[in-house]
């Protein structure tokens, strides 16, 4: 498996969570993670990346679980759903919106996905888990240059991300660091 040294190594930062890891088959490149130790990869993404790159990005979803990123997300939709309650309870103007525009709303805030300052730190806990396991952090950076050449054709996956040239670059620059 791609991860057994890392979640070896994640016992640390994942607050007793158990890590459950699934492969959806779809040709969508994509991989995403929730508070409660849920990571799924796309099987998309695999077929365009070696395995390491697979497990740069996998550490990325851990790092989301370990900072506390899908938590957060998390009670976002729970207190967007209760506000949707509340307006479409209410009298007025929007209470007049219909139930599928305040759906799109609930959507909206839930798709919104993680802030770029959140990937950037998910990005570092990446790096700092695969080099703490021995694993090659060179792959971390190519699966961005990768991910560089769908993000025209992939958009709104990438909205909230920092540009994927970018973060390679970032990469690439603590390795150069590293050798130092």
């Amino acid at each position: 498996m791609y991860s057994s040294s890392m979640e070896d190594n994640y016992e640390d930062v994942k607050n007793g969570s158990t890590v459950n890891y699934k492969v959806y088959l779809t040709s969508d490149v994509n991989a995403w993670a929730m508070a409660d130790g849920c990571v799924r990869v796309y099987s998309g993404l695999m077929d365009m990346m070696t395995d390491n790159e697979v497990e740069g990005v996998l550490g990325h979803e851990m790092g989301h679980i370990a900072m506390g990123h899908t938590r957060e997300k998390m009670q976002t939709a729970y207190a967007t759903m209760a506000a949707r309650d509340a307006v479409s309870a209410t009298s007025g103007v929007a209470s007049q919106l219909s139930q599928s525009q305040l759906g799109d709303l609930v959507e909206g805030v839930i798709n919104a996905t993680f802030s770029r300052s959140e990937e950037s730190e998910a990005d570092d806990f990446s790096y700092d888990l695969l080099k703490k396991c021995g694993i090659s952090t060179q792959g971390l950076a190519s699966s961005f240059d990768k991910l560089a050449t769908l993000s025209g054709t992939a958009k709104s996956m990438f909205d909230s991300h920092p540009p994927s040239t970018e973060r390679a670059q970032h990469i690439r620059e603590r390795i150069a660091a590293d050798k130092k």
